[in-house]
């Protein structure tokens, strides 16, 4: 492919992005082996989602309404929602 035949990508050539991690490899561990939680979750990231969350009530709002009294077939739909610490979960990964 293009890619591995640019110059710059090809093995050995210096990379001035060596040893910099963007994301903790810990945050990929929750896909393999599963589902995820609150606790697994970076404090400051933690925190970031709870204020975006907040701000973002109708979500949860809607949620909560279609889930108590809502038609079967769309409470059906949201079994696999979950809100947990003030943040929105769907299949155990975190809604954003």
């Amino acid at each position: 492919d293009a890619l591995s035949r640019c110059p710059d990508l090809k093995e050995g050539v210096k990379s001035d992005n060596k040893d910099q991690v963007i994301l903790q490899p810990q945050i990929f561990v929750q896909s393999a082996t599963g589902q995820g939680t609150v606790e697994m979750l970076d404090s400051q990231l933690r925190q970031k989602l709870k204020e975006v969350t907040a701000k973002d009530r109708e979500v949860t709002e809607a949620m909560e309404l279609i889930k108590a009294s809502g038609p079967r077939a769309l409470s059906k739909g949201l079994q696999e929602w979950n809100y947990e610490d003030n943040i929105i979960w769907h299949r155990g990964k975190i809604y954003v």
